[in-house]
């Protein structure tokens, strides 16, 4: 997936260009939100009938195999209670109305609590028509932001919807037999590895540079 601009820049790959699938994108004004579609659009960007989703600044520190993340054929579907994320309650005041908002069904739960986030291919479409319904709007129309994206005031952004709460919820309420809910408390116990890890963008690299010495050098 390239911005429409990087196509004379793809042209130089030589023959390795020709073993990937191209879409050309034009970016929103809002790249935040732009990203966010992006990512709940994925089932239209490739063939695959699992789709695993990541963030650009997430690591893969150690060999992982898909089968980790399926209980008896679903997919494991990793949530926390409100009451357990051990914040001040901002994520539920910020995500429960941006999920109200954009669906208009009430988010119980957080599903975007760990990674990587794996979803069926049909859960894709399926979260983009609760917006469509809610909105009686295309997805596209209904999410599509003009909204300069200043990270520094990020709870002050506007939000037109969530990719990752809008799939956890519409894969936990519409699609029982294909997901597993698990609370990730309880997962960890079990003995749960995170082999994956954020390395935040928008942190300073003095405080990042520590923990990617110790990986390289371990």
């Amino acid at each position: 997936m390239f911005d429409e601009d990087c196509r004379e820049i793809v042209q130089t790959w030589g023959k390795f260009r020709h073993q990937m699938i191209y879409c050309w994108c034009r970016p929103w004004p809002n790249p935040y939100l732009y990203a966010l579609w992006c990512k709940a659009n994925a089932d239209l960007f490739t063939r695959g009938e699992v789709i695993m989703l990541l963030d650009c600044d997430i690591m893969l520190r150690e060999p992982a195999r898909l089968e980790e993340y399926f209980s008896d054929g679903k997919i494991i579907l990793p949530f926390l209670h409100w009451k357990d994320r051990g914040d001040d309650g901002t994520a539920q005041r910020l995500w429960s109305r941006v999920v109200k908002e954009s669906t208009g069904l009430d988010l119980e739960r957080d599903w975007m609590v760990t990674r990587p986030w794996i979803y069926w291919r049909s859960t894709y479409s399926g979260a983009r028509k609760l917006v469509e319904y809610h909105k009686n709007l295309p997805f596209y129309a209904a999410t599509y932001s003009r909204q300069h994206y200043d990270w520094t005031r990020y709870l002050d952004h506007e939000f037109t919807f969530c990719d990752l709460e809008n799939l956890g919820l519409y894969a936990s309420r519409f699609e029982p037999d294909l997901y597993d809910p698990q609370d990730l408390i309880e997962l960890n116990q079990q003995g749960r590895q995170d082999k994956f890890w954020d390395c935040w963008s928008h942190t300073p690299f003095e405080q990042v540079k520590p923990r990617l010495d110790a990986l390289l050098c371990a």
